[in-house]
């Protein structure tokens, strides 16, 4: 409850990309409804971009937090599969 006082309700619709690969990090998310899909750019050998599918996240999944404890760029994207209300924290 303490936790949601001091965080931003966000409903998302799905195909919404709510971290972007190489991005600085300032906030970071906990998934209250939903699915998350966490993928990573991979180049392959003509040149083309394609996204690779590390880990699919869950309502309880806290989804950015890594790079705000590193202070390092946004290591992978984050896109939700499904709407999601999330809590953002900034």
């Amino acid at each position: 409850e303490q936790l949601c006082a001091i965080g931003h309700y966000e409903t998302i619709e799905k195909d919404t990309l709510l971290i972007k690969e190489n991005d600085p990090a300032n906030y970071f998310y906990i998934l209250l409804q939903g699915q998350v899909h966490v993928t990573k750019t991979i180049v392959d050998a003509d040149g083309q971009e394609q996204q690779h599918l590390l880990r699919i996240l869950k309502p309880g999944a806290i989804l950015g937090e890594m790079s705000l404890i590193e202070e390092k760029p946004r290591s992978a994207n984050l896109t939700a599969k499904s709407s999601a209300l999330l809590i953002r924290f900034s």
